[in-house]
């Protein structure tokens, strides 16, 4: 059983994973409270509810989600940027699963409360991706890296087959879809002389 210090982070943290391979819906607070091995009554206190610590558990997932997006190298070529992008990606995926699967998924249209908040959260990231990929791209076709093609479709993939990279994420399918986006991204990318 969790100290009392750790039950908050413990309860958090098999909110997450639940959450992650279940979905809202298929989640109840006893399930929560029975995967941290604390009471039921524990998740009332700390987050008034399933909604409150679904809430918690997309906060956390995205402050973790933006501390990789910091280390990111920001002047660096493009080539090597966008492959650091995708890097952090696939590390994320790896190693935060279920966090990662929480990212851009979409919120629960019967969420209680917080639900405009975390839409915000969701789309945020979605957009920051998108705008992170789209200037890669951009300064790819620019210095002749990358052959010119639509930034904002490109980029768009690359954000959806992230997001599916994340919505899937275990160790092992994190490796494949990380190796098959980066393939993608070389061989889609790559200028060509026709």
């Amino acid at each position: 059983m969790p100290t009392t210090k750790g039950k908050y982070t413990t309860l958090v943290d098999a909110a997450t994973r639940l959450f992650a391979q279940e979905g809202y819906d298929g989640i109840t607070t006893l399930a929560i409270a029975k995967g941290a091995e604390v009471t039921e009554p524990l998740i009332y206190y700390y987050f008034e509810g399933k909604s409150g610590i679904y809430a918690q558990c997309v906060r956390a997932a995205h402050d973790l989600y933006r501390d990789i997006l910091r280390e990111l190298p920001g002047s660096a070529k493009p080539a090597v940027r966008l492959n650091a992008l995708i890097e952090a990606h696939h590390r994320f995926a790896k190693e935060r699963p279920f966090e990662a699967a929480l990212i851009f998924r979409r919120v629960p249209p019967n969420l209680e409360s917080d639900r405009e908040d975390l839409e915000k959260l969701v789309s945020g990231a979605r957009d920051a991706v998108q705008k992170s990929f789209g200037a890669c791209i951009r300064d790819g076709i620019a210095d002749g890296t990358f052959a010119d093609a639509s930034v904002s479709m490109t980029a768009g993939l690359i954000a959806l087959m992230l997001s599916q990279l994340f919505a899937t994420a275990t160790e092992k399918s994190a490796t494949a879809a990380g190796s098959a986006l980066k393939a993608f991204c070389r061989r889609g990318l790559e200028a060509r002389a026709i």
